[in-house]
This record gives C-alpha cells, structure tokens and sequence, in this order.
C-alpha cells in the first residue's frame, strides 16, 4: 500500500490556489496511467464542515444537542450530532 500526504498550503488573494496546478498535472498524466495501470484500489478520508439552517421535527427527534462551542465564530448549529445507537 502507498500512502501520499499533501503538505499544508497557505492560499493569498494574490497567488492562485495550488489545487488547480495539482489537478492539471493529474490530468496530463492521465493518458500515461491509462495505459500502465490494470489495477488500483483507494481509500478516502473526507473532512468538512457543515452548516444545518433548518432541520425537520423528525429529525430532530433522533439528534442530541451538545452545549455550544466557546469559539465565538462558532454557530449553535454546528453542534447537532446524531444520537449513538446501541
């Protein structure tokens, strides 16, 4: 198995975001791995954010709140998450 972790990147208003030069070199090589790859398997990590503005009764009879976060920035709605079921 191979494990490739991309560096942190800082984004300025001034300079253009690194992703794009990623993805166009991904897609330049694409006709090479084409060609030379019979097989690969993936495993993918995902991490995000998300904001809840409205919420249906149903649903929330199966949520726990948690308390609100102390970070100011910080919306109420970020703290919903689902019961554990036993």
């Amino acid at each position: 198995m191979q494990y490739y972790e991309i560096p942190e990147v800082r984004i300025s208003p001034s300079n253009e975001d690194p992703a794009y030069i990623i993805m166009r070199k991904a897609i330049g090589l694409a006709p090479y791995y084409l060609n030379n790859v019979s097989y690969y398997k993936a495993e993918v990590y995902l991490k995000g954010n998300l904001v809840i503005n409205k919420i249906p009764k149903l649903l929330q009879k199966s949520m726990k709140m948690s308390p609100p976060a102390t970070k100011p920035q910080s919306l109420p709605d970020q703290n919903l998450r689902p019961r554990k079921s036993c």
